[in-house]
C-alpha cells in the first residue's frame, strides 16, 4: 500500500536531463561519497570492508527485489515485456560482481570494479538515459527512481572508497584482462538477446544494446555505418582502450611502463 502510494504520487516529477534536479542529485551523490570516503578513512580495512560488503548486498538485494518481488511492475508495461527483469545489463551484473570482489579480493576484480563498474555506473548517472521510461513517467518516489540511482551510485562510490582507503591499488597490467573481460560480457550478453527474442515476453531483448542502437546518439551513427547486431559496437573498444589506459596513469609506478614495452 505505501509503495502503491508513492507511485501514484505525482507532485516530484523525474527530472530530466542536467534540469537542477539532476544537478542537485549529482553533487548529493558527490557529498555522499566524499563522505564515505571521509568516514573510511578513520577505520580499519576489516570494518571498510564489512561496511562495502552491506552496501554492495542492498544493491543486490534492490535488484533481487525487483525480480522476485514484482517491483519491475513499472517497467512492464509494454506488451508485457519482461526484458529488463534478467540481471543481463552491464551495471545489473557489476552490482554481483561487486560483492563477489569485496568477499574474495582478487587483484583482477578489484581494477575490473575500477576500470569497468566505475565508469559504468558513471555514465547513466551523469547521461541520466531512460529515467523517464523506467519510472513510466512518474515521479522521483517512484521504486524504479531510487533503484537506478541507489544501485549506479554505489558502482561509482564502492571502488573509489577502496582506493582511498588502500585496499588495492590499479595496475596498468590488469587492462587487458579487463578489456577482454568486458568483451566476453557483451557477447555473453548478444547470444541472452538472440536467445530470448524467441519468447514472448523477451521480444525486445536487447542486453548491452548488442541488437540496436535503442537511439543512443554514439550507437545510432555506428548502426547507420555498419547495420549489424553484435559487430555495430565493437568499434566502442577502441575509446574504451583509451581512457581504461589514462585511468591507469595516476596509479603508475615506477618501472611498470618499461616493464609494459619490454613484453
Amino acid at each position: 500500500m505505501i509503495l502503491s502510494f508513492f507511485n501514484d504520487y505525482s507532485i516530484f516529477e523525474v527530472p530530466s536531463r542536467f534540469s537542477y534536479q539532476h544537478v542537485v542529485y549529482l553533487l548529493i551523490d558527490v557529498l555522499y561519497i566524499i563522505g564515505l570516503v571521509f568516514l573510511c578513512k578513520k577505520l580499519s580495512k576489516k570494518t571498510v570492508r564489512i561496511i562495502l560488503i552491506s552496501l554492495a548486498s542492498i544493491c543486490c538485494l534492490i535488484f533481487l527485489g525487483r525480480m522476485f518481488f514484482g517491483w519491475e511492475w513499472s517497467r512492464i508495461y509494454n506488451d508485457g515485456s519482461k526484458t529488463t527483469l534478467l540481471p543481463l545489463e552491464l551495471c545489473n551484473m557489476n552490482i554481483f560482481i561487486t560483492l563477489l570482489a569485496l568477499v574474495i579480493d582478487k587483484k583482477f576484480l578489484n581494477n575490473y570494479l575500477y576500470f569497468v563498474s566505475l565508469v559504468g555506473g558513471m555514465i547513466p548517472l551523469l547521461v541520466f538515459p531512460d529515467c523517464h521510461m523506467i519510472t513510466a513517467g512518474r515521479n522521483i518516489f517512484h521504486y524504479m527512481f531510487f533503484d537506478y540511482w541507489i544501485i549506479h551510485t554505489h558502482l561509482v562510490a564502492i571502488p573509489i572508497v577502496m582506493i582511498a582507503t588502500k585496499m588495492f591499488r590499479p595496475s596498468i597490467k590488469q587492462v587487458p584482462w579487463v578489456l577482454l573481460t568486458t568483451l566476453c560480457i557483451y557477447f555473453v550478453c548478444f547470444i541472452s538477446s538472440l536467445i530470448l527474442r524467441n519468447f514472448k515476453s523477451f521480444e525486445g531483448a536487447n542486453y548491452m544494446y548488442t541488437m540496436n542502437h535503442n537511439n543512443l546518439p554514439i550507437l545510432k551513427q555506428l548502426y547507420e555505418l555498419i547495420g549489424i547486431p553484435f559487430v555495430y559496437g565493437l568499434p566502442i573498444a577502441i575509446p574504451i582502450t583509451i581512457v581504461f589506459y589514462l585511468m591507469s596513469l595516476p596509479f603508475l609506478r615506477k618501472g611498470d611502463l618499461k616493464n609494459e614495452r619490454s613484453k
